[in-house]
């Protein structure tokens, strides 16, 4: 089985990406060849990141992808990773003649962001407030988004229904797809792909890691602030992730106006071992999106290292983070209450001591094999019913 992969990115920033990655190597195993075909070009080239698949990446260009199609992959099953509402936000057409050509083909969508499933403007509104249901009318009349944007967002939400199957990591979308009266036949819940370490590590220094992009809707700025807000003052934060030079200067006089600089360690990206050797030796994760997450990778990652996680209570964290268990959830935006929760990790070793047996008693249940048996089957599955009909 051959499966051609539509990308907005070949990025590890962007965490579809990192997925996929992983995909790749793991279904090698089952005879499935994977194919890679990029809406746009690298923001950031990771050349050592990448080499494991580089032969296998194309970058979207109208003049060739016919021939792509048709006889240089001839992919059984197109896989639609991209983010359909930056071709809204940006005004963009591109890729419309790859939609056109993939229209009688077998089609697989994943939902990787809100934006996918309500209000196209989702991530892209900072700290605001979002919009967390599915776009409506009503939408219109706030005028928060042109009319062409509406009809155009609509349609593409309608054409959600003849995609052969729609991939989701969590519940929350699951209820949302649902409800928008998509064939639940359709919809295929995707394992995490993520798995235990051989050993764990007891840290009593006072580390703490923020991983992922810094755009303001992962709430770097309110974990800032609850950092400062604490009494306890010998701790270290380490935020690994890019963004662009304007938003980090904010971060750098943010730090500097709370006066936690020196406690505060910009790494940027961390390669997937350099990340798994940071979660070795922090003692806490932190979690602070202010906008609901289709699943929040990195919470995940830390729980199956033994790392709890502070998070505000958002939705899609609730696949990996259980309320006293595996970490805490406190009111989003809820400053005091984040810096009471980190505190209390951080300063009281038998609460961390649970916390973390906790963490590890739930990394259990990643056997990895089995996770990988999961994903094939959802491929199997969607091209032999496609076949049949």
């Amino acid at each position: 089985m051959r499966i051609l992969h539509f990308v907005q990115s070949i990025s590890d920033i962007h965490g579809s990406f990192f997925y996929l990655k992983k995909q790749h190597a793991l279904l090698n195993q089952y005879g499935i060849e994977q194919y890679y075909l990029s809406y746009e070009k690298n923001q950031v080239d990771y050349k050592n990141e990448l080499e494991s698949i580089s032969d296998y990446i194309y970058l979207l260009d109208n003049h060739t992808i016919s021939d792509l199609l048709h006889k240089t992959i001839k992919p059984d099953i197109i896989h639609f990773d991209d983010v359909y509402s930056s071709y809204i936000i940006n005004k963009s057409n591109k890729h419309q003649y790859f939609y056109e050509l993939c229209k009688d083909m077998i089609t697989v969508r994943t939902v990787h962001d809100y934006s996918s499933l309500v209000c196209p403007k989702f991530l892209t509104q900072g700290e605001k407030t979002y919009c967390d249901k599915p776009i409506n009318k009503a939408c219109l009349s706030k005028k928060c988004i042109h009319i062409d944007d509406y009809e155009m967002y609509k349609a593409y939400l309608n054409s959600l229904k003849r995609y052969d199957g729609l991939f989701y990591f969590s519940n929350n979308i699951y209820s949302i797809m649902r409800d928008m009266t998509i064939d639940e036949t359709k919809l295929f819940k995707l394992p995490p792909l993520i798995s235990r370490p051989h050993t764990y590590s007891y840290v009593s220094d006072k580390v703490i890691l923020f991983a992922g992009r810094l755009v303001p809707q992962k709430g770097i700025a309110y974990l800032l602030k609850a950092m400062a807000r604490m009494n306890l003052r010998d701790w270290k934060l380490i935020i690994a992730g890019t963004c662009d030079k304007s938003y980090f200067r904010k971060l750098m006089s943010l730090a500097n106006t709370l006066e936690i600089q020196h406690n505060v360690r910009f790494v940027g990206h961390l390669p997937q071992q350099e990340l798994f050797q940071y979660l070795s030796k922090v003692r806490v994760m932190a979690f602070p999106s202010i906008g609901h997450e289709t699943y929040g990778f990195s919470g995940a990652e830390a729980i199956a290292y033994g790392v709890p996680v502070i998070a505000f209570d958002i939705e899609g964290i609730d696949e990996w983070l259980i309320e006293g268990i595996t970490g805490m959830k406190v009111p989003i935006k809820d400053i005091d209450a984040y810096a009471q929760a980190m505190e209390s990790l951080l300063t009281d070793d038998m609460i961390y001591k649970q916390y973390r047996e906790n963490c590890i008693q739930w990394s259990g249940q990643l056997q990895l094999e089995e996770q990988t048996k999961i994903l094939y089957s959802h491929y199997v599955n969607i091209y032999n019913k496609s076949k049949k009909n």
